[in-house]
């Protein structure tokens, strides 16, 4: 069984879209995040990621170093940049 496929049967990992809960936030963030084009996949993982303050961000996204919390503050991050 493929890495991914077997990460989701055991429940190790979790496939969730915010979108529905969260349509507002997204919209508001993308709206913020205009000027360097922010994708709506990236405000998904930002409206998740405000939901926990213990919450880790594995990306290889640089414009996460730009993208911050609802508090102002930048995201726990696991990145190469």
């Amino acid at each position: 069984m493929h890495g991914l496929l077997l990460l989701l049967e055991e429940e190790l990992l979790s496939v969730e879209n915010p979108y529905p809960n969260e349509k507002k936030y997204i919209h508001k963030t993308l709206r913020n995040y205009q000027n360097i084009r922010a994708s709506f996949t990236d405000t998904c993982l930002i409206a998740m990621a405000n939901r926990a303050s213990d919450s880790l961000i594995f990306t290889t996204d640089s414009d996460f170093n730009i993208y911050r919390d609802s508090r102002g503050k930048p995201f726990n991050l696991i990145s190469p940049y």
